[in-house]
């Protein structure tokens, strides 16, 4: 099954549950660099925030034969754990001096976010671009931010320098830099290592990570006024560095003239395991699809039921093969009557 039809159906149990007190609405969302995501959000009566729960996931555990209702449960489980439902006046967001105070600035990869950025007003910096976003901490909402769009400057009637401007004064204010040693990052890991091993990896991995205060979009600190040189200082000299993603830097000490050369080999090795890797989207291959009906499963009976009974949790379940009724319909057939007599593990039919 398609991730399209996957979603919709997910939309339509979920509503079923659930009960007209509550929308639930599917959405796509534009991550960096280009990745697609499914989201399913779920709003109860007038609540305007609400988390976005991603299907992506939840339709790879499907492929690889987690039941329909345990994904639905899952769902609505997560929901009533961590949602925060409620209403919040956002009319404040239509007054740029009460925004300013809060506006911030992300890095992502220009040519990979060549779409989204066609929405944004950015400025290019070498092979990145400089993004704006208003930093959303009302209480219960971590990490919060609402992106900055080209038509929230034409309400404000103020330029993308305007912005730059001053969320180059924000950013460092709200999200201070911070730099990790690796030795750091790696922690347990790297202690169950025998002591001369670990000593000679340190003495060859010295590099740092720079990032922010919450570890998120981390990777613009680099841009901090005086950040650079604070590196320097810190690092004793001169360093490279090498944008790992949009939360963080790699800071590596130039200690060697053929330490460029080693650097060099080495981001190409990890690009190219990237590129061995695909898409981070999964779709069905053409020799898994050979495989689907052995691979997916069916609604059967889990008990034996008489002709005239009714279809419920109790007398149904899911198994290989999946040459009968899809998991998917599992809240359809739920409360309908079965047609004849079924055998304990026979294929359910309508």
């Amino acid at each position: 099954m398609e991730i399209s039809t996957f979603k919709v159906k997910v939309q339509k149990a979920v509503s079923e549950v659930l009960g007209q007190e509550y929308t639930v609405e599917l959405r796509e969302v534009q991550k960096n660099n280009g990745v697609l995501l499914q989201g399913l959000m779920i709003r109860k009566g007038q609540d305007n925030v609400t988390p976005t729960i991603y299907l992506n996931s939840f339709w790879e555990a499907y492929e690889g034969g987690v039941t329909f209702a345990d994904i639905i449960k899952k769902i609505i489980s997560i929901y009533k754990e961590d949602g925060i439902g409620r209403k919040i006046d956002v009319s404040f967001f239509q007054d740029f001096e009460k925004v300013k105070e809060k506006l911030c600035f992300r890095l992502v990869n220009r040519e990979k976010n060549r779409e989204q950025l066609e929405k944004v007003p950015y400025i290019p910096i070498l092979d990145l671009a400089i993004c704006f976003y208003y930093a959303f901490d009302e209480a219960g909402v971590d990490n919060g931010m609402i992106p900055i769009y080209r038509s929230h400057l034409d309400n404000w009637k103020v330029t993308d320098r305007d912005l730059l401007e001053i969320a180059v004064k924000n950013t460092p204010r709200l999200f201070p830099g911070e730099t990790i040693p690796m030795e750091d990052v790696l922690g347990d890991a790297l202690q169950e290592l025998p002591e001369e091993v670990r000593r000679e990896f340190l003495r060859k991995v010295s590099m740092m990570i720079l990032t922010n205060s919450r570890k998120t979009y981390g990777a613009c600190s680099i841009l901090y006024p005086g950040m650079l040189e604070q590196l320097a200082e810190r690092i004793g000299g001169d360093y490279y560095m090498i944008p790992s993603s949009v939360h963080e830097f790699l800071l590596v000490p130039r200690e060697r003239e053929q330490d460029r050369e080693e650097l060099k080999k080495m981001i190409e090795s990890i690009r190219n395991i990237e590129l061995c890797l695909g898409s981070p989207v999964k779709r069905v291959s053409n020799s898994e699809a050979k495989n689907s009906v052995v691979a997916r499963k069916s609604l059967i009976a889990a008990r034996d039921i008489k002709a005239g009974e009714v279809f419920s949790e109790d007398n149904m379940t899911v198994k290989r093969p999946g040459n009968g009724i899809s998991p998917m319909r599992w809240y359809e057939v739920i409360g309908k009557i079965a047609p004849r007599d079924f055998k304990e593990d026979e294929l359910l039919e309508l």
